[in-house]
């Protein structure tokens, strides 16, 4: 039944009802009936099929060559299909495909050939019912779109486009151009189907261009080909300078294309592979790049960027930077040799020309030293009693540096296989280098007498006293009862040592094998901690937690040891650091006693262990950095490193650990006990007679007493000091100088070196308690 005839439905019904032969006993039936078709809203259908509404509003769309959308409106609900008929002609219609959801209006024709005009139209479908076939709508399905797009570009202003016509309806092509990707628009309009190329002439470098091809007729057109991209390579940079320093090298250039956003710094080491340094924006023409190493060739390469173009990179430029001039140079006498030792400032591999002169100002070449040696090197071909100068250039292929700062050193007299030198300025060295040499001395006044191999030698006594080395074998010593220099006397490693000492001040430091008798005190090393050997030179390892370093030719005692050779660095060791200080204040025979210089940059350092003597050799390379160019403890008043020594030595000894941080806290007695001294811990009480007396009296008796704060007071929190002094003034008010082993002050109270004199009420709330070694 039409919709349009729905009013007239009425007429129809009784017709109906007959026809089907329909009756019902109860005339109510019907009207029931009745009332349910028209409550649900459809099409009272009793009997013979009633038609469907006819679907309207239809309209074909061409969006491709090959693919027609068909969209129409429906209104019946009875409707449970649809059936899709098309034509060619407009007149003789065909099934083309059914859509067999309800509430589905479009269809997809993919059967459709290019460059056609189709006609389609939609008729209803249900179960027995269809509708009256829809008005026609027609559509022409688009050209075959060109492929195979090809942009090639020529030169530095021409892109060439080729593609494939498909579509033999093509009467001509469109060329679209995009300088974004995004908005083409038309280039050219080209005309015949045969012609398959363009052109593009005049484009900018830097600008990534896209393409697209459309074939054309008079009344049709295909879609556009996918884009293709051609962009003209940036212009490059050039006008490549380089400036190079030691550490650093600057490179300038002409920035040649204003589309460039960006420069890129490349950097090589080979000419072939090269990395970015940096990424900059256009406008900057100069880098320094500051990660380089001394002489070392580099590559330098420019490229200009954008996010779309080619990049233009720049020619490359080859620059060397020069080397620094080894530094510290030092001269030390080894018998009748001179061993230098230097500074690296510069990358590893470094080689190195060593020159030397007799007159401080005409250099011979001495050695040429290979890349990679080590920083030293020893002169063989010395004469006697002669003083040569020396200069050491570093070499890294044909880069050479300025010669460093000249050392002079003298070579001693003596026999043939005995040295005497003077060390440090005020330290008489005597070297045994042969077998059984004899070495006696005897002292009248300020002059010694040697007798070496029974050739006699006079020197005046020095302040900073006489060291005899047996580095031959079996070197007979002979301190006469006369001598009163401190004398120091090692027979460690090699052969056997025979000393015999009629004085008191004499320190031998000896083999098991060698002997000793006499006045003086020996120390017997069997071996050393870490596994040290007891060849010339050997030391343990720096500890591991050094940093950068530098070897320190400087005299271990001096004239001292003394209180202010005692600077802390920049680990926690205060109560060790502090300790050493109050040793220097009233023990210094027993502290020149735990260590001594073997004269070849090594030192042996004492500590007590279960009632038994320990040593450990390290050497006298320390730790560089912010303390008066030293990291860690630094050398003190007279530029001795005593205190450096036995610090590095304490790494190893505490705990095995050899690290600087496992010193980092403690207290003064583990010190002491150390060091082999009994010692006691004391409070600072409320008694002040008391107190005075314990501190005076202890410090008169030659104890060593160091004090310890809490987190309270006036002094530094949580630290050591040394006590020196405790006297009452006039007015019998007591006065007690103590000193804080930074050596500088750390407080208002204390003056610029750390010293501090302070009254009883300044030591109860300065300090909690202390230790006291015998």
């Amino acid at each position: 039944m039409n919709s349009t005839n729905r009013n007239d439905s009425t007429d129809d019904l009784s017709g109906e009802f007959e026809s089907s032969y329909l009756s019902f006993a109860d005339p109510s039936a019907f009207e029931e009936l009745e009332g349910r078709s028209m409550m649900s809203g459809s099409h009272l259908t009793l009997g013979a099929a009633a038609s469907l509404v006819t679907p309207t509003a239809v309209t074909a769309n061409a969006t491709s060559a090959t693919n027609v959308n068909i969209t129409w409106t429906d209104t019946d609900r009875a409707a449970t299909g649809f059936t899709i008929m098309r034509s060619t002609d407009g007149t003789s219609f065909s099934q083309l495909g059914r859509v067999t959801t309800a509430t589905l209006r479009t269809y997809s024709d993919a059967t459709a050939l290019a460059n056609r005009t189709y006609y389609y139209k939609v008729q209803a479908t249900a179960t027995g019912k269809t509708s009256e076939l829809s008005g026609a709508a027609s559509a022409m399905t688009k050209l075959a779109a060109p492929t195979t797009l090809v942009a090639t570009i020529h030169g530095t202003t021409d892109v060439a486009l080729t593609w494939r016509n498909n579509d033999n309806g093509a009467s001509g092509y469109k060329v679209l151009r995009a300088s974004d990707g995004v908005h083409f628009a038309t280039l050219e309009t080209l005309s015949g189907g045969s012609v398959a190329s363009y052109t593009d002439q005049g484009i900018v470098s830097g600008v990534a261009y896209s393409y697209q091809i459309q074939a054309i007729s008079e009344a049709n057109t295909s879609l556009a080909t996918a884009a293709v991209k051609a962009a003209i390579t940036l212009t490059a940079p050039d006008t490549l300078a380089a400036s190079a320093s030691a550490t650093s090298v600057t490179i300038t250039w002409a920035h040649n294309d204003p589309r460039a956003t960006n420069m890129v710094v490349l950097r090589s080491t080979d000419g072939t592979t090269y990395t970015t340094l940096a990424t900059l924006a256009s406008s900057i023409t100069t880098y320094t790049d500051r990660t380089v190493t001394t002489g070392s060739v580099y590559y330098y390469k420019v490229r200009a960027t954008n996010t779309v173009a080619p990049a233009g990179t720049s020619d490359a430029l080859r620059t060397s930077t020069p080397l620094i001039a080894p530094t510290n140079l030092a001269a030390n006498i080894s018998g009748t040799r001179i061993a230098l030792t230097w500074t690296n400032p510069n990358r590893t591999g470094i080689a190195y020309l060593v020159m030397r002169s007799t007159n401080g100002t005409d250099f011979t070449n001495l050695a040429t030293l290979a890349p990679g040696a080590a920083a030293a090197y020893t002169d063989t071909t010395c004469a006697g009693n002669t003083q040569y100068y020396y200069k050491v250039k570093a070499v890294a292929g044909s880069i050479i540096s300025d010669a460093s700062t000249a050392a002079t050193a003298t070579t001693p007299d003596g026999v043939s296989t005995v040295t005497l030198a003077t060390r440090y300025t005020n330290e008489l060295v005597v070297t045994s280098l042969g077998a059984s040499d004899t070495i006696s001395v005897s002292q009248s006044g300020s002059t010694l007498t040697l007798l070496i191999d029974g050739q006699s030698f006079t020197r005046s006594t020095t302040d900073g006293g006489l060291f005899i080395y047996d580095r031959g074998t079996s070197c007979t010593i002979t301190i006469d009862a006369s001598v009163t220099v401190r004398t120091t006397i090692s027979g460690i490693g090699l052969g056997r040592t025979t000393v015999t000492s009629g004085a008191s001040n004499v320190s031998a430091w000896i083999d098991s094998t060698d002997t000793f008798t006499g006045s003086g005190t020996a120390h017997r090393v069997a071996s050393f901690l870490g596994g040290t050997t007891k060849a010339v030179g050997v030391s343990l390892a720096n500890p591991t937690d050094s940093g950068a370093t530098r070897a320190v030719s400087a005299s271990l005692w001096g004239t001292g040891p003394v209180v202010g050779d005692i600077n802390q660095g920049s680990v926690g060791d205060c109560y060790f650091l502090a300790s050493l200080a109050a040793f220097a204040n009233t023990s210094v025979a027993m502290l020149r006693e735990s260590a001594m210089d073997m004269g070849d940059g090594t030192f042996v350092v004492q500590f007590i262990r279960s009632n038994a003597p320990t040593f450990i050799r390290v050497s006298n390379v320390l730790p560089t950095g912010g303390f008066d160019g030293f990291r860690y403890a630094h050398p003190g008043t007279n530029s001795t490193i005593w205190g450096a020594v036995m610090e590095k030595a304490y790494c190893y000894f505490r705990t095995g650990a050899n690290t600087y941080a496992s010193i980092s806290g403690g207290w003064m007695g583990a010190v002491y006990t150390a060091f082999g001294v009994a010692n006691t811990s004391f409070s600072i009480g409320t008694n002040e007679s008391s107190f005075f007396s314990q501190m005076s009296s202890s410090l008169m008796s030659g104890k060593v007493v160091t004090l310890g704060t809490g987190s309270t007071g006036p002094m530094v929190h949580g630290h050591a000091y040394t006590l020196i002094s405790a006297t009452r003034d006039e007015a019998g008010i007591a006065r007690y100088v103590v000193r804080n082993p930074w050596g500088s002050s750390g407080t208002s109270l204390e003056n610029s070196t750390g010293f501090a004199t302070l009254t009883f009420a300044q030591m109860q709330a300065g300090f909690v308690s202390g230790a006291i070694a015998a």
